[in-house]
């Protein structure tokens, strides 16, 4: 596969949410696809559209797709969810209709992608998206279903991922009675992303993450 076909491979995203707040939590580390070569350690997934709603990206790079998404968002005047759902859409099918016309649907076949569009809805409660990739090469939309208490999604290569993320928060159950802190829930992240580490050691690196609520999008505090 042509290198500017590389597909990121060692991405690992946390989503913690409820009605009230979401958390997005990611790695910083980028993989090349067909050597596992470790490329960079500190570049982010996650990325701020409006100051209301923010993205997650895994799988396959498409190039300065949030900054496609943050002009179509200008130019309908969007600012929340269920409007930039439509924007983020749009963009992510424009240019991945542009690689497919480059380099060919065949080439392409297993290029994997999956989006997570979070933010504050008019109503001033949160919500969340899914854009994934089908094998026709269409991109299918879903909504998250919200709950009023804490939820975690482990989007992760790793099979086990989802598993480790999952047990370190059931443990954290276990010993604290309260809603966890977003301190506590950052702190999740790290030690399974070492757990995950040491598994593969695609994922890792700098720890990256924001915090969406009603007054919308902020970075979380984390100690380097």
């Amino acid at each position: 596969m042509n290198k500017e076909l590389t597909l990121d491979r060692g991405t690992m995203i946390t989503v913690a949410f409820q009605r009230e707040r979401i958390l997005l939590f990611c790695d910083g580390r980028i993989t090349d696809f067909e050597t596992h070569a470790i490329k960079f350690d500190n570049v982010t997934k996650l990325y701020e559209i409006t100051s209301m709603v923010a993205i997650a990206c895994s799988g396959f790079k498409l190039h300065d797709l949030e900054k496609r998404i943050q002009q179509l968002a200008r130019q309908h005047n969007h600012w929340y969810i269920e409007d930039v759902i439509l924007d983020a859409r749009q963009a992510v099918v424009e240019l991945w209709n542009f690689k497919v016309m480059v380099h060919g649907a065949a080439n392409l076949k297993e290029a994997a992608i999956f989006i997570i569009v979070a933010g504050v809805n008019k109503e001033g409660d949160c919500g969340i998206f899914s854009i994934h990739k089908q094998e026709d090469h269409s991109f299918r939309v879903d909504q998250v279903s919200m709950l009023s208490e804490l939820s975690l999604h482990t989007v992760c290569y790793v099979d086990k991922a989802r598993e480790i993320v999952d047990r370190n928060y059931r443990e954290l159950q276990n010993v604290n009675t309260g809603e966890p802190t977003d301190q506590q829930l950052y702190e999740i992240f790290r030690m399974s992303m070492e757990e995950v580490n040491r598994i593969d050691d695609t994922i890792g690196g700098e720890i990256f993450s924001l915090k969406i609520d009603k007054q919308g999008v902020s970075a979380l505090y984390h100690p380097k």
